[in-house]
């Protein structure tokens, strides 16, 4: 299953839309910094930039080069942005997630997160 034509497209959609996303923090760190602060967590740019800089580093990584590591460190970034968008939901935030314009999260947002970390979890244990 992990190394279905399928599941091995879902990451590289998922590792690019990690660079998008990570490229628009780094524009603009205070949608994700407002979010992040609505639900409790770290909220100062530092943090945001530091999670766009992952998100860049994962998602050129994955492109680059897709190993056990970095889809599975794909499927973690996907498993802790889906229970991120638990709380967003809960505390009525936004998701963060592409900067600019207040984006809230819905449940298909989190089953597609959900589903690109499993993605990224199968295609680290087929790898």
């Amino acid at each position: 299953m992990g190394d279905s034509p399928v599941v091995v497209a879902a990451v590289y959609v998922a590792a690019v839309a990690l660079i998008v996303t990570g490229l628009a923090k780094l524009r603009d760190p205070v949608p994700t910094a407002l979010a992040l602060n609505l639900v409790g967590l770290p909220s100062r740019r530092p943090w945001v930039w530091g999670l766009a800089a992952v998100e860049l580093v994962v998602g050129v990584a994955v492109t680059v080069h897709l190993s056990p590591i970095t889809a599975g460190a794909l499927g973690f970034l996907y498993l802790s942005f889906t229970v991120f968008l638990f709380g967003a939901i809960r505390a009525g935030a936004s998701c963060g997630c592409i900067g600019g314009a207040d984006h809230p999260p819905g449940w298909l947002h989190v089953a597609l997160d959900l589903a690109a970390a499993v993605a990224g979890f199968a295609a680290a244990m087929a790898h």
